[in-house]
């Protein structure tokens, strides 16, 4: 879709990205227990983001729970303003303060539109989001474990995985999201021991298809796993 059907919810994709030095705070890995922990059936769908607009069902369950939460006025704010770029203008300031992204980039969101390109992202895309993505989730600024790549697989490897007799209802996600599970699926496996001694036992990732049907061949994929 073009950025001026998004408007008014999402105007562009967002990155995420990978902290595979410290599983507790990887949004990749917790996103990737969430899809292989859904066992439903064709009968009773049960999967991650349900419908066809997932970006504006997010917001609507954000601004939902905040209301909730804190009432319209418990954060010092009206909660109705709040919305999904937060994270990342919180982000901005705090780098802001050490000069790391400088102010008229702040002002201008640190996105797209900033025209600035570095070697902390992975893509020719110009924008900061792959600094402010990299800060959100904990790496390390500064030290060259920020850039470091996340779990994957070779390509010639993916084919093999049997992700429709993994994932709940795998036919019905779209084909950008497809896309992505392989590396949600290398993230489970290449934290999987660390998963079996930090999550309780009475998890529904240890009643998973995952675990249950194809748990033996966890030690084979982590060793695919670059």
């Amino acid at each position: 879709t073009t950025k001026s059907d998004q408007a008014g919810a999402m105007s562009y994709f967002k990155r995420i990205y990978a902290n595979a030095l410290n599983p507790y705070v990887c949004p990749i890995l917790a996103l990737a227990i969430e899809v292989f922990s859904r066992n439903g059936s064709e009968t009773d769908p049960d999967r991650v983001f349900p419908g066809t607009l997932p970006h504006q069902n997010h917001n609507h369950g954000l601004k939902a729970f905040l209301k909730k939460t804190f009432g319209l006025t418990g954060l010092g704010v009206d909660t109705s303003r709040i919305t999904g770029h937060s994270p990342k203008r919180s982000a901005i300031m705090t780098v802001s303060d050490c000069e790391v992204v400088q102010w008229h980039s702040a002002e201008l969101r640190a996105d797209h539109k900033c025209g600035i390109t570095s070697s902390y992202q992975t893509s020719l895309a110009p924008q900061q989001d792959g600094i402010m993505g990299r800060i959100l989730s904990c790496l390390p600024f500064g030290e060259r474990d920020f850039n470091l790549a996340p779990p994957h697989f070779d390509a010639k490897d993916i084919v093999s995985v049997p992700f429709s007799t993994m994932v709940t209802n795998f036919e019905s996600y779209t084909i950008d999201f497809k896309s992505v599970i392989p590396y949600l699926f290398a993230s489970l496996v290449y934290h999987w021991e660390w998963i079996e001694r930090n999550i309780p036992q009475s998890h529904p990732i240890f009643t998973s298809k995952v675990a249950v049907l194809h748990k033996r061949n966890i030690p084979y994929w982590r060793s695919k796993v670059l």
